[in-house]
């Protein structure tokens, strides 16, 4: 628990915009991705441009995705900490 508390503080030191996701759902939320409109409680595949299938089938390790956030296509980095992404 106190590694997970770690990086979800380390989220709002990041200048760019990072989020994490549990079950499918954002449940944190840095302060440069709150400027784009994303919200906890917003589920992630909304939010997906490319690599919804890959989402759902990941299971571990990374992988890299598309969203589209505000009319914006943006690549994004997904890792996998226990049940968070």
């Amino acid at each position: 628990m106190e590694q997970f508390e770690h990086a979800m503080g380390m989220l709002d030191l990041m200048h760019t915009p990072a989020f994490c996701v549990q079950g499918g759902i954002i449940v944190k939320v840095n302060p440069a991705a709150s400027a784009f409109l994303i919200e906890t409680g917003t589920n992630v595949q909304t939010l997906l441009h490319i690599g919804a299938e890959e989402y759902t089938d990941f299971k571990g390790g990374s992988l890299y995705l598309t969203l589209s956030i505000a009319g914006h296509k943006l690549g994004a980095s997904v890792t996998r900490m226990q049940e968070f992404d």
